[in-house]
């Protein structure tokens, strides 16, 4: 919920155009952190407040990277557990994770490798791994893990489509029943976003929970619940939401990338004094606006393929001694996978 208020703020408020909204959420941020630091230890703000963990803990489970034990063996013998508890001449994991006890997600790692110079028998290292592994190797499914990755996906294919089609009429919509006001404080423009972002979202998990039913239906599990297909299956659908994600900064990026250097020199040309202040500022487009679109589309397919290959391996998880049921069980989300991705590149076609 902090997460979906957090890019409502940006997409709606303009948070990230002023500068002092921005200082105020970084302040809100650290101060929140400091205060909770002083009655929880292991960064627990970072583990669960931070408005950007889910967006950043989901993800990691599509890493191509992971830390684990290399001999479980090892890790049973061991006394002082050193990678996990705080020691005389170590740090314990401040993600209060047990590697030793061969965690199966990247959700909660940061990668700060603590847990490898800690460890007295050198049993732990970083290692690659396929893309999504975590998606659908990890032992259990979480509703909260499944829901948050189909709202990640939802909010950059369903909430944008939405937003490109449907923002001006319900704008017009709004303006005859809300106060008009000056921006950022554009009330009808900010129940609009606010609404359309209610209903894409809504939209993605309802029609999950749907696709999730008829893949029920269709694998002929009858004993099996629609929760249970949504929990497992949810998951597959985050590859195609983070190149999304990417393929929408990647525009900024490649746009607006001149004006750094512009902004650096000025700077140096003052430097201690920082007077200077750039009357126009060259934005140099690293590729042109069709380049930068294939590359988005190229993104989003990338996208598209890992999420139904991650659908198919849940589904032969699911259902692993009958390779014709699973394939009947895939069939249905990876419907629902291909919706979201048709959803997508509509969006970025009618926003281009």
């Amino acid at each position: 919920v902090v997460f979906i208020i957090f890019i409502f703020m940006d997409n709606g408020y303009g948070l990230s155009n002023s500068p002092a909204l921005t200082v105020g959420l970084i302040a809100i941020l650290i101060l929140g952190a400091i205060w909770v630091s002083l009655f929880y230890k292991r960064r627990t703000f970072c583990k669960y407040l931070c408005p950007l963990t889910v967006l950043i803990g989901m993800s990691s489970m599509a890493a191509p990277v992971e830390i684990r034990r290399k001999d479980a063996k090892v890790c049973g013998q061991c006394k002082s557990k050193a990678c996990y508890k705080d020691t005389e001449h170590s740090y314990g994991c401040s993600m209060n994770l047990y590697q030793g006890g061969g965690i199966d997600t990247n959700r909660d790692c940061i990668l700060c490798t603590e847990c490898i110079s800690a460890c007295p028998h050198d049993n732990l290292a970083i290692r690659l791994r396929g893309l999504g592994r975590d998606l659908w190797a990890r032992r259990k499914g979480r509703l909260d893990e499944s829901v948050a990755a189909v709202v990640i996906a939802g909010m950059v294919t369903m909430v944008s489509l939405f937003v490109v089609l449907f923002l001006p009429p319900v704008k017009s919509f709004m303006d005859t029943i809300l106060p008009a006001g000056t921006p950022p404080n554009d009330f009808p423009r900010i129940a609009s976003i606010g609404l359309l972002f209610f209903l894409g979202i809504l939209g993605a998990l309802l029609l999950m929970y749907a696709f999730s039913y008829l893949s029920r239906l269709f694998s002929g599990a009858k004993e099996a619940s629609t929760k249970s297909f949504f929990i497992h299956f949810g998951y597959a659908v985050l590859p195609l939401g983070v190149m999304k994600f990417l393929s929408d900064i990647i525009d900024h990026v490649l746009r607006t990338w001149g004006a750094i250097f512009d902004v650096v020199s000025a700077l140096f040309r003052d430097f201690p004094l920082n007077r200077i202040v750039i009357e126009e500022v060259t934005v140099k487009q690293l590729m042109t606006a069709n380049q930068t679109y294939v590359l988005q589309m190229a993104l989003i397919g990338f996208g598209f393929g890992i999420s139904l290959y991650v659908a198919y391996k849940l589904a032969v998880r699911m259902f692993p001694e009958d390779r014709d049921i699973a394939f009947r069980a895939f069939l249905p989300i990876g419907a629902f996978i291909f919706i979201m991705g048709m959803a997508a590149l509509w969006a970025l076609s009618a926003a281009l």
